[in-house]
């Protein structure tokens, strides 16, 4: 069993990957922390505005490990890409961590349910 510093020191590990043929690969995503989650919501009102999108893809993007391939800072780095390309990758980000629509309105019918 982990211990409390084991627990707290955890890497989490990638998400998940999205195949992008418009880039040649796949592309690691990450699991997002409730940390990121906080930080992300002053974004929320933005969601249609390049620098959002971009700033989300910081967040996001990571390496086989699951460690962070972009800073907060380093948003505009990725404003070079397809914005269909970072569009499709937010999208799968936020189903593979469980922020999309249908796993919110799954989680809602398990609490009626009584399940967790």
């Amino acid at each position: 069993m982990l211990n409390r510093e084991q627990l707290l020191a955890a890497q989490l590990l990638p998400a998940g990957s999205f195949k992008c043929d418009a880039l040649g690969g796949d592309i690691g995503i990450r699991q997002l922390s409730v940390q990121d989650i906080v930080d992300l919501r002053g974004l929320a009102g933005n969601e249609d505005t390049s620098e959002t999108v971009c700033r989300f893809a910081t967040r996001i993007l990571c390496d086989a490990t699951g460690k962070r391939m972009f800073t907060d800072e380093e948003w505009t780095l990725l404003m070079p890409l397809p914005l269909a390309v970072l569009l499709d990758l937010g999208r799968e980000a936020r189903r593979l961590n469980g922020l999309d629509k249908e796993s919110g309105e799954a989680r809602e019918k398990n609490s009626e349910t009584g399940q967790t």
